[in-house]
């Protein structure tokens, strides 16, 4: 593979960074999408249109964009102005663009002009008949992204260019050898297709390389070589989310736009299947199914979904389950693109990780994280699906797999198959088992590994933490001691052999993991702090009711001018933090899956476990016990990290719960340094946010999410927590039960 990124670094080696805005992808947003919102149709930026606009598009009643412009008022207040320079085609096909630069590369480079719907003066037109034999055939989407590629072949043709066409010829395939459909009619739809497109565009005559066999290749590239984009926020999600930050009153009233909405589009598709059993019925005398049945079966709409109650609470704290994030295919084009052409693992060495901001549209960055894989390898389908459901797509791209994980899952005895695969493979399939939330099977892989392994320290502690995850507290305090005991014992022995020829790096590297692993473990396993006068922790907190005056729902906010942690130490952990992620790639944003934050596991940062350490001890972990009624011997760490949020990137984070018992919220910079933010609780109806070095702590279970951050960076450290209530002696048992 050819190399185009910059770097190596903790997230891997950039190969490419893929832009559509940049021409780079060519980007088709899914049909069935579009009933959720609309994207930039050629670089894929949700900057199109107004909120209003979109809430009377997705309820297909225009009568509602004037009374729902309220909204883009609101949205301003967080996110500036939706769709200032959005702009429609010329023509009259509907196309929806972020800026007049997107709608003239669209039309001039990407061949827009040739394929435009807008140029069929009726329905009997070629290219609107196109349009009804690809929704006609199943694969709209990709017979639409096949076209888009057509069009982009033909424009850099007519500039003596050739790259896109010779990309298709050196990877294409021709669909109909190996479409799930019957030869016969595969071949009937390429010829089909092809002839409509022919008859209207007579520019085709002047590219005498594309034929209808080199057709046949160009769907077969969109069909095996796409890649698929899911997490694409339409601006209506965006603002949704944002609903959770703001008052009852104004969720009231800005949500139930959003209600109204839905519900139309609801009644719309329950008429449109009902006219559609009807006109069934007089065809072939069927009965017209039951209204329930019909109600369920929208065209783009799954049961589950058409079922699910139009509840404003519910939409409030989950209104990605009504608005899901728009789905699409790229294709990779122009040189950077052949970088993605390579083979299929479902544990690949490459990983795209896909982002879509207003300036530069959709983006896909490309590194290798497998560094010492033999062949460089993509995974073309969702690698969190189950083992079958991944073969059936799998298939339906006319791959076979044989991979690591494929060969496991397939195999009757999962221990028997991980001792004999390779440990590099098993490693990395444990990395992404976790970044796709798949915590059993990631359970699993880290014994196969620690039977081979038993002191993979990264092993361990990533075990530990998802124990964690699993509200399994005590077994993962279990596995973190015994991961140091055992290290412990390991340098020793290693240290009283004797040491001649050995490899003064090696020691290094061993007394390193070694201080590492006690840092870790002091870090979790904080024992050394005395209980808290009240009358002190009176004097240090603040506490504030939420729903009922019970000692669970209440939460602390630290005094002004009590801070847990010295602000000169803050201002050094800021600096570290980011020297860290300069050094090692970046912030992270992918180790909690279900709300994920842009953040660093504080254990990687030396300065800061040890004034955090020092904290725990000399103040959070007494106040915590005073307040929760614990001992604060007894109190355990499940995961500390440092979370940044910036303006008009991660600047808040969704209402949720934690996995814990008890949780605190560390600030590291003054709030005078940017505009909003603090963790809101919906049961208090506003924010608390302190000051640098001061905390604010709750309940687990208590609902509370970030809020936004419209100015400038914010910068805390969470961290949750446990009261142990088992002590036992480590052994190797508690590490790989």
């Amino acid at each position: 593979m050819e190399i185009h990124g910059q770097d190596e670094d903790g997230a891997g080696v950039r190969v490419a960074n893929l832009s559509a805005k940049a021409g780079e992808l060519i980007w088709h947003q899914s049909s069935m999408s579009k009933a959720n919102g609309i994207n930039c149709a050629n670089c894929g930026s949700a900057n199109v249109r107004s909120l209003a606009w979109q809430i009377s598009h997705i309820a297909g009643r225009p009568e509602l964009q004037e009374a729902a412009e309220i909204l883009d008022t609101a949205a301003k207040s967080t996110f500036g102005a939706f769709g200032a320079e959005s702009v429609v085609c010329s023509l009259g096909c509907g196309e929806i663009y972020c800026s007049e630069l997107c709608r003239a590369r669209h039309f001039e480079d990407g061949g827009h002009r040739f394929f435009c719907l807008g140029l069929a003066e009726s329905e009997e037109h070629e290219l609107y008949q196109f349009r009804l034999a690809a929704y006609a055939s199943g694969y709209n989407d990709e017979l639409a992204l096949a076209q888009k590629l057509l069009a982009r072949i033909i424009a850099d043709a007519l500039q003596g260019q050739d790259e896109v066409l010779n990309l298709v010829k050196t990877h294409g395939k021709c669909w109909y050898k190996f479409s799930s459909n019957d030869t016969a009619d595969a071949r009937e739809i390429v010829q089909e297709t092809w002839s409509l497109l022919q008859e209207a565009v007579p520019i085709l005559e002047q590219v005498p390389a594309v034929d209808c066999t080199m057709w046949s290749k160009m769907i077969g590239f969109a069909v095996q070589c796409s890649l698929e984009t899911d997490d694409i926020k339409s601006s209506l999600l965006k603002f949704a989310e944002d609903l959770k930050m703001r008052s009852p009153t104004e969720q009231l009233h800005l949500g139930n736009f959003y209600l109204d909405a839905l519900q139309a589009r609801r009644m719309q598709r329950q008429e449109s299947d009902e006219l559609d059993d009807e006109e069934e019925d007089e065809d072939c005398g069927a009965d017209v199914e039951s209204e329930e049945n019909s109600f369920a079966g929208g065209s783009d709409l799954d049961e589950d979904d058409a079922e699910l109650p139009l509840e404003l609470p519910r939409f409030i704290a989950e209104p990605e389950l009504y608005l899901p994030c728009l789905h699409g295919l790229t294709l990779p084009v122009g040189k950077k693109g052949a970088a993605t052409f390579v083979r299929h693992s479902c544990v690949p060495s490459i990983n795209v990780k896909w982002t879509c901001t207003d300036e530069a549209g959709l983006e896909g960055d490309l590194r290798k994280t497998w560094l010492t894989a033999e062949q460089d390898t993509l995974c073309y389908v969702d690698r969190s699906l189950p083992y079958e459901e991944r073969r059936e797509d799998l298939e339906e791209r006319d791959i076979k797999c044989s991979c690591a994980r494929c060969k496991i899952e397939g195999a009757h005895d999962f221990a028997s198959a991980t001792a004999s695969a390779d440990l590099d493979a098993l490693r990395v399939w444990f990395k992404q088992a976790q970044q796709d939330s798949l915590h059993k099977d990631a359970l699993r892989i880290a014994d196969a590994i620690l039977a081979r392994d038993p002191l993979d320290i990264v092993a361990l502690y990533d075990k530990a933490r998802i124990l964690s995850w699993s509200d399994r507290w005590t077994e993962a305090h279990e596995v973190r001691k015994f991961a140091v005991a055992a290290l412990e014992a390991a340098h020793e022995g290693a240290s009283s052999a004797s040491s001649e020829g050995r490899d003064k790096a090696e020691e290094a590297k061993a007394v390193s993991l070694l201080r590492r692993a006690v840092r870790i473990h002091e870090l979790y396993t904080c024992s050394k702090a005395q209980p808290m006068e009240v009358s002190r922790g009176d004097t240090l907190f603040e506490r504030v009711a939420l729903e009922s005056q019970e000692r669970s729902r209440e939460v602390w906010i630290s005094q002004a001018s009590q801070p847990v942690m010295p602000k000169d130490k803050c201002r050094h952990i800021i600096e570290e933090a980011e020297a860290y992620a300069a050094s090692h790639g970046g912030w992270t944003s992918s180790r909690h899956y279900a709300v994920p934050t842009t953040d660093l596991e504080v254990c990687n940062l030396e300065f800061t476990s040890e004034a955090l350490i020092e904290a725990f001890e000399s103040a959070i972990y007494p106040a915590l016990a005073l307040q929760f009624g614990v001992d604060p011997a007894s109190i355990r760490t499940i995961d500390a990290f440092l979370v940044k949020y910036e303006a008009y990137k991660q600047s808040f984070l969704p209402v949720h719960s934690d996995e814990s018992q008890f949780s605190i919220t560390l600030a590291l910079n003054e709030p005078s340094e940017y505009e909003g933010g603090g963790t809101w609780f919906p049961g208090l109806g506003r924010s608390l946010n302190a000051e640098a070095g001061g905390m604010v702590s709750f309940p687990g279970n208590v609902v509370h999410g970030g809020k936004a951050v419209s100015q400038g960076t914010r910068y805390i450290i969470a961290v949750f927590l446990f009261a142990s209530t088992l002590e036992t002696t480590p052994t190797p048992a508690a590490a790989s039960s």
